[in-house]
């Protein structure tokens, strides 16, 4: 596969799963198996229902070998539950890097710098700096 279909793939795979919650289009993107493990689609619903209105934009990309390093940047507001947190109301904005490996046409590993505490300190859950 090319660079550019590696990107792609990357970009669908955070514009159909955060961006939407298309947890189909995940189960095309990566392995069952992988999925399962980490518990991915579980994670994505968690944060949508969070978060309703969660919009994902990626910001850059860069594709070397067989691997996409993709930043993107989450907004929302919390207005649903978020794993037993009532809703808050508060806005987030999250931007994150993350790396996937890809290998015929699925992603096989992934390496992300995502840390929960930011999204708790943006809902005023917990103090503490970014």
């Amino acid at each position: 596969m090319s660079l550019e279909d590696n990107k792609q793939i990357s970009r669908r795979w955070f514009e159909a799963g955060y961006g939407r919650g298309d947890t189909e289009t995940m189960t095309k993107l990566m392995p069952l198996q992988m999925l399962e493990e980490a518990s991915l689609r579980e994670q994505i619903v968690a944060y949508r229902t969070g978060f309703p209105d969660l919009t994902v934009t990626i910001d850059e990309q860069l594709a070397e070998g067989d691997r996409v390093l993709t930043r993107v940047t989450f907004r929302g507001h919390q207005t649903g539950d978020l794993l037993g947190i009532a809703p808050t109301g508060k806005p987030i904005e999250l931007t994150l890097a993350e790396i996937h490996t890809i290998q015929d046409g699925q992603i096989v590993d992934v390496w992300n710098d995502f840390h929960p505490v930011r999204v708790l300190q943006q809902l005023d859950l917990i103090v503490g700096k970014e």
